[in-house]
């Protein structure tokens, strides 16, 4: 019976998903003006559903200011992206992308990426650099540069990236289920390079931060990420993965029980009537 329920729960879950996903898809698209807007580095926009905020399209800089092409060394100890930027990982097409992290004793930082460099912006030894709007593909290398050297991020795709949040019936995992959902990951075709998965594991703190404790790896779709993995969000990945056939960057941040005033920002929540 425990197993039955389980199924009845994973399934209407994933209903709701793309019940949703199927409101979206009756939304217009993007209209004829909207595609003329001027671009970045010749990026063609694809016919999305969703459209971003082109508000960050002035800190992208593209200016050579030093010659990065001198910096060789390996930095990897100097510079330090934040956890959610790694080898396998995937950033958001039709996007400006930030990248963020911190780095030792530098006053200037850039990015090369797809054969172009990226100028960013160093405070504090914390760095940000913006990267253009791009179309899905990959996989690339992104290197950091600083006067320290260069750190170089490697199998990097550009996609569809979806924020698997919510309670416990987005945490449950295949690997919870027994058998009942062992065809998932046991199957031979379940093995995807273009569906890429990242864990936010649950590590509560006393105070806000945007650190978290434990380095994380993003994964490809294989046996064992995705018995570990939200089997909704793999699920819902996997449908998208075929049905826009572009790379899927999935990131789960799912913790059974929780209220949605602790996804909230301390400001956000003040805000609530009652409070």
């Amino acid at each position: 019976m425990k197993k039955i329920l389980h199924l009845l729960m994973l399934f209407f879950c994933f209903s709701l998903v793309l019940v949703s996903c199927g409101e979206q898809t009756n939304q217009p698209t993007k209209t004829e003006e909207n595609k003329e807007t001027p671009t970045v580095d010749s990026y063609v926009p694809t016919d999305t559903i969703l459209s971003f905020s082109d508000e960050n399209e002035s800190k992208i800089i593209t200016e050579s200011t030093y010659d990065v092409s001198q910096y060789t060394k390996n930095a990897k100890n100097d510079i330090k992206p934040y956890q959610l930027f790694g080898n396998g990982m995937c950033l958001q097409r039709d996007a400006i992308n930030r990248i963020w992290g911190k780095a030792t004793k530098t006053a200037f930082i850039a990015a090369e990426f797809n054969g172009k460099v990226y100028y960013g912006t160093v405070k504090s030894r914390e760095w940000e650099i913006y990267l253009p709007k791009m179309n899905a593909g990959g996989p690339y290398e992104l290197t950091i540069i600083s006067e320290s050297g260069r750190f170089t991020i490697t199998d990097v795709y550009v996609g569809e990236v979806y924020l698997c949040s919510g309670q416990s019936n987005m945490e449950f995992r295949p690997q919870d289920a027994g058998n009942i959902l062992k065809d998932l990951y046991s199957s031979s075709d379940c093995v995807n390079d273009k569906i890429r998965m990242l864990n936010l594991p649950s590590y509560p703190q006393e105070e806000a931060t945007i650190e978290l404790v434990n380095q994380m790896k993003w994964g490809s779709a294989n046996p064992t990420t995705i018995k570990s993995f939200s089997a909704v969000g793999y699920l819902f990945g996997k449908h998208m993965q075929e049905e826009l056939d572009c790379p899927v960057g999935l990131i789960s941040a799912a913790v059974g029980g929780t209220s949605i005033e602790f996804w909230l920002s301390e400001e956000n929540v003040n805000k609530l009537p009652y409070t």
